[in-house]
This record gives C-alpha cells, structure tokens and sequence, in this order.
C-alpha cells in the first residue's frame, strides 16, 4: 500500500507489493513506470476509492440441491454487479477437483473477488444474494480479506 504520506514511490511501492518483481522490466513496463512516476509527481495519480476484497463463503450442510435449483437467480443477481465490476471474478469451491467427467462437483462453497468501498458494503451485497436469503451460503462464517490484485487479464 501507498505509504499514508503520500511519499512512497510507484516503483518502490510495486517492488514491495509484487511477489514476482522482474528487476530487469521491459522497455514498454519502464514507459508505464516512468508515466506512472509523472502522474504521481502531478499529485494526479490517486488510489481508487473501490478496494479489492477477497470472499471467501462456505455453504451450509445439505445445501446442495438448493444451490443448484436456485443457479439462475443467484446468476441473474450476479449479472450486473458483473458488468459493474463490483464482481471480479467468482464461483464454487470444491473439496476436490473431479478426476473424470462423469463425477460431480464437491461443492463447498463460493470464493469472489469483490470491488467495493468498505467490507460492511461486501456483507450487505453477499447478504442481498440468493444463496444468502435461501440459506445456502452460512454468512456468518464468511470470510473478507481485503485484498491488493497486482494482476488482472481481461477474459
């Protein structure tokens, strides 16, 4: 995180933030660098009001055939906040991964990378969920870890 008096540099702020800092960047991530660098100097460049939040929600015991019949609602509901960029990214958790085609799921329950303001806003928008109002999703033990995305590719 930038340092809370503004002093801490772009670069210095990257090395420490990236677990893999390339020491030897390339000529286009320099420019990006050094753009990056100007900004900051301008006092243009400012952190995003929106922070990453890292949701992590376990399901509730036999809960499953519940999920599955209620799919489209909580999809519908994910629609726009999709679109929004409220969510980055998110789906089921698995207690493992299937080792063929023909074995089901092993639903645990959701992991969501959720752009929001502060985490009280990540608990009322899980809240409002369809997972959430039909007892699916176990709120209460939900876990939100803010979280810092260094790297993000556009599906």
């Amino acid at each position: 995180m930038l340092g809370s008096n503004g002093e801490d540099s772009l670069m210095q702020h990257i090395s420490k933030s990236v677990p893999y800092y390339d020491p030897k960047p390339s000529v286009a991530q320099l420019a990006l660098y050094d753009q990056a660098e100007k900004l900051q100097e301008q006092k243009v460049f400012t952190m995003s009001q929106l922070n990453d939040f890292l949701v992590q929600i376990p399901d509730k015991p036999n809960m499953l055939s519940t999920r599955f019949s209620n799919r489209d609602a909580h999809m519908a509901r994910s629609k726009g906040l999709i679109e929004a960029g409220t969510i980055v990214m998110g789906g089921p958790t698995l207690a493992s991964h299937p080792k063929n085609a023909d074995e089901g799921l092993a639903i645990t329950g959701s992991a969501l990378l959720i752009r929001a303001a502060t985490e009280s806003d990540v608990r009322a928008l899980i809240s409002d969920d369809p997972y959430a109002k039909l007892g699916v999703w176990d709120i209460d033990n939900a876990t939100i870890t803010p979280y810092m995305c260094a790297v993000r590719k556009p599906l």
